[in-house]
């Protein structure tokens, strides 16, 4: 029980850590690096994705048609916000947002950006394993498993938690050749 508890939550982890990872430039333009903008729209705060079409024609543009004209205003605003480093302009229809070629500088800053979140992926699976630690020692405490049983568990832990980081540690690294790669 208390492995397939840790399962999903390393699973949700790693879910979020690839949905950062989308979000991060790598030199071409796609709709993933706007899809999750929070923009207002009749006072209220919402996904871009939700409120327009997000395509890419060619490699250096998108373009983000809301399905209702009278917000391009408010999703111009939360594109210049969210300081993504890219220009956009605003047709009276739609949005074209040009994503600039990437210097080395822009890429070893991404880079960074990368290993914070990779490192906050770390933290949060080894926050998950801490908690399922203790999940197994309260069962033994209160005589539900024995020590034995404790033990494997703890194991089975540690060895789940290896592999979760191992995972994190492959997905940076292909990402961050995405990234350099000129």
């Amino acid at each position: 029980m208390i492995i397939d508890n840790l399962q999903v939550k390393m699973d949700k982890s790693m879910e979020h850590y690839a949905n950062q990872m989308k979000q991060l430039r790598v030199g071409r333009a796609t709709a993933s690096m706007v899809e999750n903008l929070r923009v207002e729209q009749y006072g209220t705060m919402g996904d871009l994705f939700t409120m327009a079409t997000i395509s890419t024609p060619d490699a250096r543009t998108i373009v983000v048609q809301p399905w209702d004209a009278s917000i391009l205003g408010a999703i111009e605003k939360g594109i210049q916000e969210a300081d993504l480093g890219l220009s956009c302009n605003n047709d009276g229809t739609l949005i074209r947002i040009i994503v600039p070629p990437m210097t080395e500088e822009t890429r070893k800053s991404v880079v960074k950006q990368l290993s914070k979140m990779t490192e906050d992926a770390k933290v949060s699976l080894r926050n998950d394993r801490r908690a399922a630690n203790d999940g197994v020692k309260k069962q033994q405490k209160n005589g539900e498993i024995s020590e034995d049983d404790e033990k494997k568990l703890l194991e089975q832990v540690q060895k789940l938690t290896d592999t979760y980081i191992k995972m994190v540690d492959e997905q940076h690294k292909i990402k961050e050749q995405e990234i350099l790669q000129v």
